[in-house]
């Protein structure tokens, strides 16, 4: 059980580690991709509010501009516009940015190249933004102001942990198919010929040789199966080897057989499982033993003793 267990475990183990480090770069690449396709977005609406922003800006602060940021904030994916001059005050801000806009914004007193803008990712009222500033400039190419995109980028980290809860709910469904799996291979592949394999093995110790060479053919246990059954071919033929050379020895020879299970000092011992056959001539005289079971080898002397002086088997 224990090594059906180390293997079950290992096996868990080696998925979780090859399944983490596939999630870990699916992760990765979405993150990637899902921010890449913000910051697009965000660009985009930058750039086509640039002119029209850069004609009302030359008027100074009005009610087109308000209307225009206020329309680009139901954008979709857009959490809100603001507009700042050169000197970074606030010109213009949608209605869902007005009063949880930080104190001051580095992203717009940055140093831009040419026309294009920057971005950044930003914690604002415990919401992750993408903040893209875009400057606009006059005709003499001077700034006049900048145009901050501030999108949410919340549902990033939500689709991100959405695959990491998929990816942990596969994992766990293939480790209980595999541990499944492994105990059915286990049980009718190994578990089931050992015990088959033990099974033989005790009807051998007991002396039931005949008939049974039924071992398992599992390759695994193959090289095993033929040794044993060898053996056991062995001691069946050594056995009728020694019964046919008795029998035509001596006429009239008689087998007496015992089981351990009928011996109360063997069920006394809790060795219940073996053996004993001893043959003798027709006067009583003993011939030989044969003895199968636990202290087999000490038990034997006993006989070997009692032969040597011709002692008959009810001397015994």
């Amino acid at each position: 059980m224990k090594i059906t267990l180390h293997l079950v475990v290992s096996i868990i183990i080696a998925v979780s580690i090859v399944a983490g480090i596939s999630s870990y770069f699916s992760v990765q690449s979405e993150k990637e991709r899902l921010g890449g396709s913000l910051e697009h977005r965000a660009w985009l609406v930058a750039e086509g509010m640039k002119e029209s922003v850069g004609m009302l800006l030359a008027q100074g602060p009005s009610k087109k501009l308000d209307k225009l940021v206020e329309k680009i904030s139901t954008s979709e994916q857009v959490f809100g516009v603001v507009v700042y001059d050169p000197a970074g005050k606030v010109i213009s801000v949608s209605k869902e940015l007005s009063g949880k806009l930080p104190d001051k914004l580095d992203i717009i007193f940055e140093k831009f190249e040419g026309d294009s803008g920057k971005g950044l990712y930003k914690e604002i009222s415990t919401v992750q933004m993408y903040l893209f500033a875009l400057p606009v400039f006059n005709d003499e190419g001077a700034i006049t102001g900048t145009i901050v995109i501030f999108s949410d980028a919340s549902y990033i980290d939500k689709y991100l942990k959405d695959i990491w809860f998929r990816n942990f709910l596969r994992v766990l469904a293939n480790a209980l198919l595999i541990s499944v799996i492994i105990l059915f291979v286990i049980r009718w592949s190994v578990m089931g010929p050992i015990a088959k394999m033990g099974e033989w093995m005790s009807s051998v110790r007991k002396g039931h040789v005949d008939g049974i060479m039924n071992m398992p053919k599992e390759d695994l246990f193959a090289p095993i199966s033929k040794e044993l059954s060898s053996m056991a071919k062995s001691l069946a033929m050594a056995r009728r080897a020694a019964e046919e050379e008795a029998r035509l020895k001596y006429k009239g020879i008689k087998i007496y057989r015992a089981k351990y299970s009928e011996n109360d000092r063997a069920v006394t011992d809790i060795e219940e499982t073996g053996l004993v056959k001893v043959i003798s001539d027709k006067k009583g005289y003993i011939l030989g033993a044969h003895i199968v079971g636990a202290n087999a080898g000490e038990l034997i002397h006993e006989y070997v003793l009692a032969k040597s002086p011709k002692l008959k088997i009810n001397k015994l």
